[in-house]
């Protein structure tokens, strides 16, 4: 009977344990279980948040990118309007100096004409004296002495002409020489003139198409985002640091510590040279090379207005030189001409007092014989 109670006792006892087992294993599954829901939950509102963060930094880039673009697209047409305005005016003023330079020509031509010919009637003048002269020298002279003048007045007669003859070749020469030398000069501003402004348009689409290039690759792959950030200046190298940080930011949302790293990667490389910034692979980063491109075209349009406007200022500069050696050339001639006037009319003096002077000691020959 004793046997029979402990037996019952162990039972019992054994029983309890088995109950109390199967409490704690219903307990920690339960508990588990609980712990694995809150989890997942966790898990699901912190993908959602991220994702809800990562679209928002995604439409704040795209904003970001797109008014950047529609500026860049303005001050691009703008300056084109600036360059054209510009290069109008440079022509006009070209074309206003280069006819009154051919004015100016004219009146200098028209002035070596008439000294040329008051010249011309001068020396007739001063000939028709002298022969005249010597006529009533040679009524009046004896043979020998009437001679000796006639071969005197032959000479100065010949050098005269000679030397009227050589100033008139001499004006002649300097006349062609100055129409062609502005022929040439003209020739040469119209042929400068069309090339700084064939230049200067060529550049101004090339900007303009490198701007439309660079807005279409904001809206493809990274490989054109690449090609299109080759060609980018490095004046605009912090703006497309700061876009390829952001866009290495938004790159990847599974690890945060490996996009802060892009981040700092691609804004040291860009201080370098603007095409590191293809390394972050988005399309968030080929909008920023394109950002910089569009740059670097205005940029380029504005070194070609000036670089033509400098070459238009040394045009106008030679045809100023030119213009003041060919009328300093013009007062040496007409000084020249002068110059052989007088020397003519001096040896036209000399040659009548030689006469003068023979007739007077003829007659007082004739006065002593008789």
């Amino acid at each position: 009977m004793l046997h029979t109670s402990r037996s019952r006792s162990r039972s019992s006892s054994s029983s309890s344990s088995f109950s109390r087992i199967v409490v704690v294993v219903v307990v920690v599954v339960v508990v588990v279980v609980v712990v694995v829901v809150v989890v997942v939950v966790v898990v699901e509102v912190v993908v959602v948040v991220v994702v809800v963060v990562v679209v928002v930094v995604v439409v704040v880039v795209v904003v970001v990118v797109v008014v950047v673009i529609v500026v860049v697209v303005v001050v691009v047409v703008i300056v084109v309007v600036v360059v054209v305005v510009v290069v109008v005016v440079v022509v006009v003023v070209v074309v206003v100096v280069v006819v009154v330079v051919e004015v100016v020509e004219v009146v200098v031509v028209v002035v070596v004409v008439v000294v040329v010919v008051v010249i011309v009637v001068v020396e007739v003048v001063v000939v028709v004296v002298v022969e005249v002269v010597v006529v009533v020298v040679e009524v009046v002279v004896v043979v020998v002495v009437v001679v000796v003048v006639v071969v005197v007045v032959v000479v100065v007669e010949v050098v005269v002409v000679v030397v009227v003859v050589v100033v008139v070749v001499v004006v002649v020469v300097v006349v062609v020489v100055v129409v062609v030398v502005v022929v040439v000069v003209v020739v040469v501003v119209v042929v400068v003139v069309v090339v700084s402004s064939s230049s200067s348009s060529s550049s101004s689409s090339s900007s303009s198409s490198s701007s439309s290039s660079s807005s279409s690759s904001s809206s493809s792959s990274s490989s054109s985002s690449s090609s299109s950030s080759s060609s980018s200046s490095s004046s605009s190298s912090s703006s497309s640091s700061s876009s390829s940080s952001s866009s290495s930011s938004s790159s990847s949302s599974s690890s945060s510590s490996s996009s802060s790293s892009s981040s700092s990667s691609s804004s040291s490389s860009s201080s370098s040279s603007s095409s590191s910034s293809s390394s972050s692979s988005s399309s968030s980063s080929s909008s920023s090379s394109s950002s910089s491109s569009s740059s670097s075209s205005s940029s380029s349009s504005s070194s070609s207005s000036s670089s033509s406007s400098s070459s238009v200022v040394v045009v106008v500069v030679v045809v100023e030189v030119i213009v003041v050696v060919v009328v300093v050339v013009v007062v040496v001639v007409v000084v020249v001409l002068v110059v052989v006037v007088v020397i003519a009319e001096v040896v036209v003096v000399v040659s009548s007092g030689v006469c003068d002077d023979v007739n007077h000691e003829r007659r007082s020959l004739e006065c002593d014989t008789k």
